[in-house]
């Protein structure tokens, strides 16, 4: 979950026979490496390749400018990550510890990143 790995992951793919023409990312930091391996290789990124990824909303690392750079899920971490600690005390308090299901919002942010293929 680097900007390193993102990067020669990328770079490969690129250099390979049938280049991608998009990267699907599991986080913000591995598209940051994504899109430098997509300039470094003399494209565009969001005309020549697409980026699309998940979680661009981590304090550290944001994606939210007036147009965001990347196209991105943008989800609920700090929402997903209390519920979570407040279902582990609740367990380790004695509460019943039945499997909990439960689907928090996702939003699609369009970005520059992304484009219709060529």
């Amino acid at each position: 979950m680097t900007a390193a790995y993102g990067y020669a992951q990328a770079r490969a793919l690129l250099a390979g026979p049938e280049a991608p023409t998009a990267f699907l990312c599991a986080a913000t930091m591995i598209a940051t490496g994504v899109r430098q391996a997509i300039e470094e290789r003399g494209l565009i990124l969001g005309r020549d390749v697409s980026v699309l990824t998940f979680d661009d909303d981590l304090s550290y690392y944001a994606n939210r400018d007036a147009v965001p750079v990347f196209s991105a899920m943008r989800s609920p971490v700090r929402v997903a990550g209390a519920r979570c600690a407040a279902l582990l005390i609740d367990r380790i308090t004695g509460g019943p510890g039945a499997p909990v299901q439960e689907l928090l919002e996702a939003e699609l942010v369009i970005g520059r990143s992304t484009a219709p293929p060529v």
